[in-house]
């Protein structure tokens, strides 16, 4: 969608996304300290449902479960950022949890070691997980939002029943015919609300980490945190696990940058 068609899309959302982040930071209490020795990776959108014709995370199930092993291995802590099960297309998570049995598993090697940190969405929100987090860096005291990234998006944030019912009784149906996954297709109302992130971060000079609209964002490079509180970027996306391959945002050695696994050989569990 053209910028110049949307700044007035944007305009229209913005105060309610700037109460809604506002209000988020100032009264999260899930701090975490953290300094260069923290390692973390973060993802968002996995979507899991139970592995039928309408389960978009099924065919990367696999790389995924690699990626993860990869990462417990090497010290890091988990961060998802929402959106982990599909419930609003599914009723039953434990159906849902059957399904993906390893990735539970996995689940349990991580809290065990208290390295699995979860953040609610809008498709998990019944789950009423923390809607928000901050990662405080000692170094210099700023923080880091992270935050599934649909507050002031309507159908997604308050309305969320409403657009529950729309794709479970809707769009559900258009994935059994082979309709796959919405935002291939750049839904007007993710660039909106990606726009309205972004100018929210800018404004506030704040660092957040986000999900919610599958559109991986932040830098391919990595970036020293101390350069990043400063001269940014200061919006990162962690894109999703329901195209081809998975995305995600790494921290770690005091550096952050964004990881995209679209090569990983793809299969279900």
């Amino acid at each position: 969608m053209e910028q110049k068609a949307l700044a007035p899309l944007v305009d229209a959302v913005y105060p309610k996304v700037c109460e809604r982040l506002d209000g988020l930071v100032a009264s999260c209490k899930d701090v975490i300290e953290i300094d260069d020795s923290w390692r973390s990776f973060h993802t968002g959108d996995e979507h899991e449902g139970i592995g039928d014709a309408a389960d978009d995370f099924a065919r990367n199930a696999a790389p995924y479960y690699r990626i993860r092993e990869a990462y417990f291995s090497a010290g890091h802590v988990h961060v998802r950022h929402g959106d982990h099960y599909e419930l609003w297309e599914n009723k039953s998570l434990p159906v849902i949890q059957l399904k993906y049995a390893a990735l539970e598993g996995q689940d349990e090697d991580f809290r065990r070691e208290k390295r699995l940190f979860q953040i609610g969405g809008n498709h998990d929100a019944e789950l009423k997980l923390p809607k928000a987090m901050l990662l405080r860096y000692r170094p210099t005291g700023q923080t880091i939002l992270l935050n599934h990234g649909n507050p002031g998006d309507l159908l997604n944030d308050a309305w969320w029943p409403v657009g529950r019912f729309f794709t479970r009784y809707v769009w559900r149906a258009l994935q059994r015919i082979g309709l796959h996954d919405p935002t291939v297709y750049k839904l007007k109302k993710h660039d909106i609300q990606e726009e309205a992130l972004k100018r929210w971060c800018a404004e506030r000079r704040q660092v957040a980490i986000f999900a919610h609209t599958h559109m991986l964002a932040g830098s391919a490079v990595p970036v020293r945190l101390t350069d990043l509180f400063r001269d940014g970027p200061f919006y990162w996306n962690t894109g999703s696990w329901v195209g081809v391959g998975g995305e995600a945002v790494q921290i770690e050695d005091g550096k952050a940058v964004m990881r995209a696994f679209t090569n990983s050989k793809r299969g279900t569990l």
